[in-house]
Formats: structure tokens, C-alpha cells, sequence
């Protein structure tokens, strides 16, 4: 794999720095990740690098801070110079799967960059280096972790409680001054300690409750319930659409049954990806199509 005639030589200097001592390709490759992750920074709202100068050799020795773009790539260039085959791949994360309909929606805020090594017998092996580059402006959210918050609670039992206040009574009117000090940033990360608290608990009474279901959505609930138990249970990644064709060709069942399934899936598709609602008679044959299922279930 060649590298740019135009890349400066630090770049593979540094990568033989990095790699020094390092054993196989195996080594050599986690020790690129390794440095990447201790030495650079996550930033999304990097500036554009100036003219004339190379992104890689830029953001190793004068920013460091970047996004998967830069990560990537530095760690493909470090690795492309030390004879290692390595190419960068760009695509999509895999996104949120959405709890009704078993789709996975991906955004264009999924959209990420990565790498893959070349090794011989094996193949292309995907390695995501800005996976553990930390944040370099932490957003607010980070702050619920439970690691922060520790760490938080360690700085001021070392700071605000040292050994000397249980001698002298000089030290504890110090230290009652520096707490009074104190006293907002604390009350701060206890705000966000309980804010985080009570929006993972609504979060979880929400999962618990499961999706609110529309009207083709209910039919549909009704139906995939009553052939779960004709033995044809619906995990939570089948698509409708592979759900109903797991129902046609089970020739055991009636063909009244498989004909109302199309029903209620094709009316529930459309009212789940359409931009149009389905009109007031197509949610009784819907409805009247999970009804007949239910019935037929009955009567085995």
C-alpha cells in the first residue's frame, strides 16, 4: 500500500516511535490505536486546516483534536509507511432500532469513518480508532457517569478534608471557608447526578410501556400476538414484511389466515412508511383482518 510522494517524513518517523519494540503486525497496529486514543482529541467543530499543508501531518503535530476523518486517516498513513496494508473505509454506524416495526433507522449523523488491515491468511480485519479517543470539550451529558461523578466526590474529600483539620482548629475554619466556596459546584453535580437519575428511570418506564400504538399498529399487535400462539412468534428484529412471508409459506396454515396477515401488514406498512395516512376503511380491514385471525385461533 503506497503513501502520498508529498507526506512528510515525521509521519513515518513518528509511527516507528510508536511501534518501537513492538512485536508482530498485530502489535505494531494496536500500538498506532493506542497512541491515537492517549494523544488526540475528538472535535467535531474543528477548523478547516489551511491551504497547502497535509491533513494527516497537520493534525498529528499541530492540532490533534479532529473527527473520524482525521483519526482514521492518520492512523491508515502511520501504518501505510510501516508496510502495513491498510485502507479507510467509510460508511454508516448501524443506528436505533426502532421497538415497533424491528427497522433500523439510520441517520446522516450515523455516518462515520473507520479502518481496515490487511492480514495474510486472514483478510481485512475493521479497526475503529476514534472508538476511546476522548471528548475534547465533554458534553453535558458525559457528566452522568458514574466515573466523573466519583471523581468529582475523591477531589473534594482530598481537598477539602486534609489530615491536618482533625489537629488543629485553624485548619477547620479554613476549610469550612473553601467548602462555603465550593458549595455551587457541588450542588451542581448533585443536580446532574439526580437529573440523570430521573430521566434513566422515565427512560425505562417508557421502555417497560413499550411503543404507543397507532390504529394499523394495534391490528397489527393483535395479529402477530394471535399467531404467536398458532407457533409463529415475532422476534423483535423481523420486519413485517419477513414476518408475512414466514406466515405464506408455512402451508399448515389456512389460506384465510395468510390472506388476512397481507391485509393488516400491507395497511400497517403504509401507515408506518408512507407519508399518507390509510383512510378510515382501511383501518377497519385491518382491524377486522386481526379480529378474523384471532377467531380462526379460537376454533383450533
Amino acid at each position: 500500500m503506497e503513501v502520498p510522494t508529498s507526506l512528510p517524513e515525521r509521519v513515518g518517523e513518528l509511527a516507528r516511535q510508536i511501534t518501537q519494540g513492538s512485536g508482530d503486525e498485530v502489535d505494531r497496529v494496536e500500538a498506532v490505536q493506542d497512541w491515537l486514543h492517549s494523544n488526540t482529541e475528538y472535535n467535531l467543530e474543528v477548523p478547516r486546516d489551511p491551504a497547502g499543508v497535509d491533513a494527516v501531518d497537520h493534525f498529528l503535530f499541530v492540532t490533534r483534536q479532529g473527527f473520524c476523518e482525521q483519526i482514521a486517516s492518520s492512523m491508515a498513513v502511520m501504518l501505510r509507511t510501516l508496510g502495513i496494508p491498510t485502507r479507510l473505509v467509510t460508511g454508516f454506524g448501524p443506528g436505533d432500532r426502532n421497538l415497533l416495526t424491528g427497522y433500523f433507522e439510520v441517520k446522516e449523523s450515523d455516518a462515520h469513518a473507520w479502518v481496515e488491515v490487511y492480514y495474510p491468511g486472514i483478510g481485512w480485519i475493521p479497526y475503529d480508532p476514534t472508538f476511546g479517543v476522548p471528548n475534547a470539550s465533554p458534553s453535558i451529558a458525559s457528566r452522568f457517569m458514574a466515573g466523573a461523578v466519583f471523581t468529582a466526590i475523591g477531589r473534594f474529600a482530598r481537598d477539602f478534608v486534609p489530615e491536618p483539620l482533625k489537629r488543629a482548629p485553624g485548619n477547620v475554619v479554613r476549610a469550612a471557608g473553601r467548602l462555603v466556596r465550593t458549595l455551587p459546584a457541588l450542588l451542581g453535580v448533585a443536580a446532574l447526578v439526580v437529573l440523570g437519575f430521573l430521566l434513566k428511570r422515565r427512560r425505562r418506564r417508557r421502555q417497560r410501556a413499550g411503543p404507543r400504538l397507532t390504529c394499523a399498529g394495534a391490528a397489527f399487535s393483535d395479529l402477530t400476538a394471535a399467531l404467536g400462539s398458532m407457533g409463529h412468534p415475532r422476534a423483535d428484529a423481523v420486519t413485517p414484511s419477513e414476518f408475512l412471508h414466514a406466515v405464506s409459506v408455512d402451508r399448515a396454515l389456512a389460506r384465510e389466515v395468510v390472506d388476512a396477515t397481507k391485509v393488516v401488514v400491507r395497511i400497517f406498512e403504509h401507515e408506518r412508511f408512507s407519508a399518507e395516512t390509510p383512510s378510515d376503511d382501511e383501518i377497519a380491514q385491518a382491524r377486522a383482518a386481526a379480529a378474523r385471525v384471532r377467531r380462526l385461533v379460537t376454533q383450533r
